[in-house]
Protein backbone atom coordinates (compact mmCIF):
# COMPACT_ATOMS: atom_id res chain seq x y z
CA UNK A 1 0.00 0.00 0.00
CA UNK A 2 1.30 3.55 -0.77
CA UNK A 3 1.76 5.97 2.22
CA UNK A 4 -0.75 8.85 1.78
CA UNK A 5 0.56 12.26 1.97
CA UNK A 6 0.51 14.21 4.98
CA UNK A 7 -2.20 16.40 3.93
CA UNK A 8 -4.60 13.79 3.02
CA UNK A 9 -4.25 12.28 7.08
CA UNK A 10 -6.95 12.58 8.95
CA UNK A 11 -9.34 12.96 6.40
CA UNK A 12 -11.07 9.88 6.85
CA UNK A 13 -12.37 11.08 9.94
CA UNK A 14 -14.09 13.82 8.28
CA UNK A 15 -16.31 12.04 5.85
CA UNK A 16 -19.71 10.93 6.85
CA UNK A 17 -22.26 9.20 5.20
CA UNK A 18 -25.37 10.85 3.75
CA UNK A 19 -27.23 9.80 6.64
CA UNK A 20 -24.97 10.69 9.30
CA UNK A 21 -24.74 14.09 7.54
CA UNK A 22 -28.38 14.09 7.78
CA UNK A 23 -28.19 13.67 11.36
CA UNK A 24 -26.12 16.47 12.01
CA UNK A 25 -28.03 18.56 10.19
CA UNK A 26 -31.59 18.31 12.02
CA UNK A 27 -29.03 18.97 15.44
CA UNK A 28 -27.63 21.75 14.00
CA UNK A 29 -31.06 23.14 13.10
CA UNK A 30 -32.55 21.99 16.05
CA UNK A 31 -29.96 24.56 18.14
CA UNK A 32 -30.14 27.31 15.89
CA UNK A 33 -26.63 26.94 14.19
CA UNK A 34 -26.18 28.17 10.87
CA UNK A 35 -24.72 25.71 8.53
CA UNK A 36 -22.39 27.16 5.33
CA UNK A 37 -21.66 25.19 2.32
CA UNK A 38 -18.22 26.55 0.65
CA UNK A 39 -16.25 25.84 -2.31
CA UNK A 40 -13.38 24.51 -0.47
CA UNK A 41 -11.05 27.27 -1.41
CA UNK A 42 -9.69 29.46 0.91
CA UNK A 43 -6.44 31.51 0.26
CA UNK A 44 -4.70 33.66 2.63
CA UNK A 45 -6.54 37.36 4.13
CA UNK A 46 -4.59 39.92 2.19
CA UNK A 47 -5.12 43.98 2.67
CA UNK A 48 -7.69 43.82 -0.08
CA UNK A 49 -10.33 41.29 1.40
CA UNK A 50 -10.58 43.29 4.47
CA UNK A 51 -10.60 47.30 2.99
Amino acid sequence: MTPRPDFLKGMHDKLMTVEKLEKEIFKMHFFNKKIVFTNGCFDIMNYGHVE
